[in-house]
């Protein structure tokens, strides 16, 4: 489902001061946004294998990315973490490899479903 443009641009233009101050990424220097929308209607054990496993969504440490839950708290939240295995907390070219060979590892120990 598309998102209107303007609702990016005001999500971001309202956490400027915190990106820039928090995590140090110039907002001035951004060449590109956009929205998604995801539905989640599973619980978490009608998930298969595949979509427990952890995924990352861009290489280049200048990519940011949000989540934004349309629920009341306390159903919201996301969870910001190390991968406990790696001990990594981002993915980049020279982990990549690493963290995908040991991501099919593990996804074929269990089996794919």
């Amino acid at each position: 489902m598309d998102i209107p443009t303007n609702y990016t641009h005001t999500l971001v233009s309202s956490l400027k001061s915190s990106i820039e101050n928090g995590l140090g990424f110039r907002m001035n220097k951004l060449k590109s946004m956009f929205s998604l929308y995801s539905v989640v209607s599973l619980s978490p054990s009608e998930l298969t294998t595949g979509q427990h496993i952890s995924r990352f969504d861009a290489l280049p440490q200048k990519s940011l990315a949000f989540v934004r839950y349309l629920c009341e708290f306390p159903k919201s939240g996301a969870l910001l973490y190390r991968h406990k295995a790696t001990g990594y907390e981002y993915v980049n070219e020279a982990r990549v490899e690493h963290l995908s060979g040991y991501l099919r590892e593990q996804f074929d120990d269990v089996g794919a479903h």
